[in-house]
């Protein structure tokens, strides 16, 4: 009664380029009830995106069990999963070499090819920034901010974390 599952088709939005099965790509979207009656996705910091379509269901029924939604809630993140995290952001570095990242308040636990040998391989993400968006940022250094965007997996010198986020569409001060 806690959890709430459906399975259908998005609208409302464009197709994303990245999905490449059209022809039965279906939104996926877990819920669970908070104490004070607000549906929030599962896990937490998920977004409803395009890039949240899976391509088939669980049940023929389109039912799961209570201990099937708990368990589609704990699911690992996989690379270009949007999220929404809350965190401190930080400067690494100087000049032409910076760069900056969040430091999220709750990290995510599990992120599917993700270097986990790096100790502490979740607690620091590296931002994806054009030099416009990094100009911007010197009044938010050391604050508390919400950051939107897709998670990236470290691919070369320059990237500083295991991982990332890139797409960034919001990067805002908590008040």
């Amino acid at each position: 009664e806690d959890y709430a599952y459906f399975l259908g088709k998005a609208t409302g939005d464009k197709t994303s380029f990245f999905i490449h099965d059209d022809a039965n790509n279906r939104l996926r979207v877990v819920l669970k009830k908070s104490p004070d009656g607000v549906w929030r996705p599962q896990p937490e910091n998920n977004l409803l995106t395009q890039q949240s379509k899976v391509s088939g269901g669980y049940y023929s029924d389109g039912t799961l069990r209570e201990t099937d939604l708990a368990q589609l809630a704990q699911a690992c993140r996989v690379e270009g999963d949007t999220v929404n995290l809350t965190g401190t952001l930080r400067q690494q570095g100087d000049g032409e070499s910076a760069y900056w990242t969040l430091t999220p308040d709750n990290p995510l636990a599990c992120v599917r090819d993700a270097n986990k040998q790096q100790p502490g391989w979740n607690q620091t993400m590296q931002l994806v920034l054009t030099p416009q968006e990094r100009e911007g940022l010197n009044n938010l250094v050391g604050k508390k901010v919400s950051v939107g965007g897709d998670i990236f997996l470290a691919l070369s010198a320059s990237h500083h974390t295991p991982l990332l986020l890139d797409n960034i569409f919001r990067l805002t001060e908590i008040k």
